[in-house]
């Protein structure tokens, strides 16, 4: 499979949704920060080319809840041109109009903050991939995904796993 790392990634395939607003969310269990730590953070990888200027409505979100699911805030979000990794366009071939990163420049990295997150208890990350078009997206990928916190200097790393928690 396609990753920037290992041997997978999670995989959207926005070409062949035959239903316009077709949505994929990566969600991470309930997430916990101590709100003492200096920062929280949301780091991920992702690929995506587009195939053609005419088809610009695939859309990659960060969403977080605070209410267990039940509503959704994006905090990051990009689509057509701009979520397109190095704007350059993907080459359809004839064995396969579907993107597959195969180099490390097909993957772009971004952090995203969570600080004024950090102090609530029934937290909710999700990665959402949007294909607003049908069957003229492209695919997304996603990989790497880490949700992390900093410690407050002289926090050891057992004091630290003691505090940050994550549930399933």
């Amino acid at each position: 499979g396609a990753s920037k790392s290992g041997s997978a990634s999670a995989y959207m395939n926005n070409y062949n949704y035959t239903d316009e607003g077709e949505v994929d969310y990566l969600r991470s269990p309930l997430v916990k920060f101590n709100p003492t730590f200096d920062s929280s953070l949301l780091t991920f990888q992702y690929a995506y080319k587009m195939y053609s200027n005419a088809y610009t409505g695939d859309t990659l979100s960060v969403v977080v809840s605070t209410d267990c699911g039940a509503t959704w805030t994006s905090v990051w979000n990009k689509s057509g041109a701009a979520l397109n990794n190095d704007q350059a366009l993907y080459p359809a071939t004839a064995a396969s109009n579907i993107f597959i990163p195969n180099m490390a420049s097909d993957w772009s990295h971004y952090s995203i903050n969570l600080n004024s997150y950090k102090s609530n208890q029934n937290l909710l990350v999700g990665i959402r991939g949007t294909a607003t078009t049908a069957n003229q997206g492209s695919a997304m990928f996603v990989d790497n995904v880490k949700i992390s916190a900093s410690t407050p200097a002289g926090l050891s790393d057992q004091q630290f796993n003691e505090i940050v928690t994550v549930y399933p």
